[in-house]
């Protein structure tokens, strides 16, 4: 199984202890603003700051928001993240896409930029690299003033504004603007802007709610640990492991894994999942979801204090820890070894054809196809040509891959695998035509 971002430990409370520090962090620096969409002008001001600077290059692209004399706080400037100019794109009728590929443009300027300017300062003689490092600048400025246009112009005159034939002004709506305040004085973030009815589901008291519910099982000597973690900035993935829960397969235990996601930007909805995690190669598999809760909640406006807005969860955190209970049952395990015991059945001998098959069936890129057809190759003598080591080949791609959602993804492609009919397999089996000894024995006599 991929790590994440949390370090963890094998069978200990140090994955939880991590993942606790870096949430409570992030839970400090949490600025949660209701604000009414015809005065957003009042909360938050969009300014490009890259083009009163200097030359030397800035920490982000320049464009940013400052904030208004409605938003109080000690943190006066705002750093858009990349996702929440794609939900403000949305929101505005612009397009998410437009806005995606704008900011890949400004990345890549940017990038240019810094790139010129260091390559200047090596060699303050060359005259090509100053006049290549100022159309990196000017680009990254333009390309800044094009954005800025586009959200300045919604910022004053939003698309949810029409007045009616009597010039009046109709109810407006608002828009829950999740930020982060800046650390020692430094500037902060605009994670995402979502509806005013958004609930939050946030991560934190989702683990408060777990560890309550699991007390004694995360104990250091109970056998119910977290083996991987990763705080995003756009969701959070937990995954647990239960070595009390378990089925041996081929002389080593394979145990209960339950997977938790969530996101605080929108992204995704709560969701526990089920799952497996073989210890001995480490490979993880999410086979399927036992609960799911969507981020709709109450309408909000801009009366609504943060701490109102928290409140509103907290049925869900009461519940989380029965549902997790009732999941956790060795029958659950007993089912998944009768399943691996039937797919060791299913072979094929056309690993080069099943690897193909199976590329175009979850869309893999060519890394994690040769990567699939290796493994199938590598542990054919733990495994076998069968349909659960094809399941395990690609459960192993997945801690190989850079990106933590996507090792994810690759884990549940690998409990589908385990769960596709046995024809798929056996179409990549080719048939070896035998010849009984005594005709062969017969056909040379006669010649």
């Amino acid at each position: 199984m991929k790590q994440g971002n949390i370090v963890c430990g094998p069978n200990s409370s140090e994955g939880m202890q991590n993942l606790f520090t870096a949430l409570l962090e992030r839970e400090e620096l949490k600025k949660d603003v209701i604000i009414p969409t015809r005065d957003m002008q009042g909360y938050l001001r969009p300014v490009n700051l890259a083009s009163r600077g200097g030359i030397d290059p800035m920490p982000y692209s320049g464009l940013a928001f400052q904030s208004g004399p409605e938003l109080t706080g000690e943190t006066t400037t705002f750093i858009p993240s990349p996702f929440f100019l794609e939900k403000f794109g949305a929101w505005a009728d612009i397009s998410q896409t437009y806005m995606r590929k704008m900011v890949n443009k400004i990345n890549l300027a940017r990038r240019n930029y810094i790139d010129a300017y260091e390559a200047g300062h090596e060699n303050y003689d060359s005259i090509g690299d100053a006049d290549i490092m100022w159309h990196y600048k000017h680009e990254l400025d333009s390309l800044n003033d094009m954005m800025l246009t586009n959200i300045a112009h919604f910022f004053e005159f939003p698309a949810t504004t029409r007045f009616d034939a009597q010039g009046n002004a109709p109810a407006h709506s608002r828009q829950l603007f999740r930020m982060l305040n800046g650390k020692d004085g430094g500037d902060g973030v605009i994670r995402t802007m979502l509806s005013s009815k958004y609930k939050l589901l946030d991560d934190m008291p989702a683990v408060d709610a777990l560890t309550r519910a699991l007390e004694s099982e995360l104990s250091d000597t109970s056998g119910f640990y977290l083996e991987s973690a990763h705080v995003g900035e756009t969701s959070t993935r937990m995954k647990f492991v239960n070595t009390n829960l378990a089925v041996e397969i081929d002389g080593h235990p394979v145990n209960y894994m339950l997977d938790i996601v969530n996101s605080e930007t929108g992204t995704t909805s709560f969701k526990m999942n089920e799952g497996y995690f073989y210890q001995w190669c480490t490979n993880g598999a999410i086979k399927k979801q036992i609960t799911r809760s969507i981020h709709v909640g109450m309408s909000k406006d801009e009366h609504v204090s943060e701490h109102t807005i928290k409140k509103e969860g907290e049925l869900l955190w009461s519940q989380i820890g029965d549902a997790v209970e009732a999941s956790m049952k060795q029958e659950t395990m007993d089912k998944l070894a009768e399943q691996i015991h039937d797919a060791k059945k299913v072979t094929f001998n056309q690993p080069e054809k099943l690897a193909e098959d199976v590329t175009k069936k979850f869309k893999l890129s060519d890394y994690e196809s040769n990567g699939f057809l290796a493994s199938l190759i590598k542990d054919n003598g733990q495994f076998g040509m069968n349909q659960w080591g094809a399941s395990n080949a690609l459960t192993s791609v997945a801690k190989s891959v850079k990106d933590y959602d996507r090792a994810t993804e690759l884990e549940q492609q690998g409990a589908k695998l385990l769960e596709v009919p046995a024809s798929y397999f056996e179409k990549h089996t080719q048939k070896v035509h035998s010849v009984p000894a005594g005709d062969v024995w017969q056909r040379m006599g006669q010649n």
